[in-house]
């Protein structure tokens, strides 16, 4: 009896009994094999850039640099024109050591560097500029039991729109350069969070303009870039002035705030 079944070759049937065919790869195969790829690699890029850390070099004052001031590198009055001018002891009430308090979160931290000047055997005047307004009276009384004179300095506003809460007061900073006004002649800035090992009042002596300690990173290496937390200068009204005339014309990564725009502005 004849069937109706069409015939199949052995070769054609798998295991199970059933049919296949010869699978033939074609270029809409590939194509379609290439999009597949493609769109694997976006999505993995698009998820390391939203979701690991940055990794971006340090900004250092080279970096797009502007020429925003005509100062010499030495301070010209420690000079003769025989060189050096002879080195004077240190006045007592020439020479200041300055901080800041700018929130009442960081008095501990004042009255332990105040502590930590009086056991290193600081003579210099010790001199804290802070905001009116934003200090408790109760702070500035321990800070004066300690050994710290208060001295007012108005707000610098941050010159750019976004910036970290807890770097708004920090351009308040650059006021120290005001305090030529106080009958400072120089004088060393220290962070409030900087704790004092020993006696350093040869600093006051430097012949620089800007002295500073460069900035400090886990990562080994050469840096260019200074850390504002610890500065020695010679105070001037009128480099202060200057300063602030080139705050809205300075370009300079708004993260570091005035520790970048010191950097730039001495071009260190």
């Amino acid at each position: 009896m004849p069937f109706d079944y069409p015939y199949i070759p052995l070769g054609a049937l798998d295991s199970s009994g059933m049919k296949y065919t010869r699978f033939r790869l074609t270029l809409g195969h590939i194509l379609t094999g290439i999009s597949v790829v493609v769109n694997i690699l976006f999505v993995v890029v698009v998820c390391l850039i939203l979701f690991l850390p940055p990794s971006v070099e340090r900004y250092v004052a080279l970096d797009g640099f502007q020429h925003l001031n005509n100062l010499s590198a030495i301070y010209l009055p420690t000079f003769t024109s025989a060189g050096l001018a002879p080195l004077q002891p240190p006045q007592r009430d020439q020479h200041a050591i300055v901080t800041a308090l700018y929130t009442d979160g960081y008095l501990t931290a004042v009255l332990t560097l105040g502590y930590s000047l009086r056991v290193s055997n600081i003579t210099a005047r010790k001199i804290m500029i802070y905001i009116p307004g934003e200090i408790s009276q109760t702070s500035l009384c321990l800070a004066k039991a300690i050994g710290w004179t208060p001295h007012p300095v108005f707000y610098i506003a941050p010159p750019h729109k976004y910036i970290e809460d807890h770097f708004r007061h920090h351009y308040t900073k650059l006021n120290i350069w005001t305090l030529d006004k106080l009958g400072i002649s120089s004088l060393v800035y220290l962070d409030a969070d900087t704790l004092v090992l020993r006696n350093f009042e040869e600093l006051f002596l430097l012949p620089f303009t800007l002295a500073a300690v460069p900035d400090v990173f886990k990562k080994a290496g050469f840096v260019i870039s200074i850390n504002a937390g610890v500065l020695f200068l010679y105070p001037k009204s009128t480099i202060f002035d200057d300063m602030i005339s080139k705050l809205s014309i300075a370009r300079y990564p708004s993260t570091y705030a005035e520790q970048a725009f010191i950097n730039l502005y001495f071009g260190a």
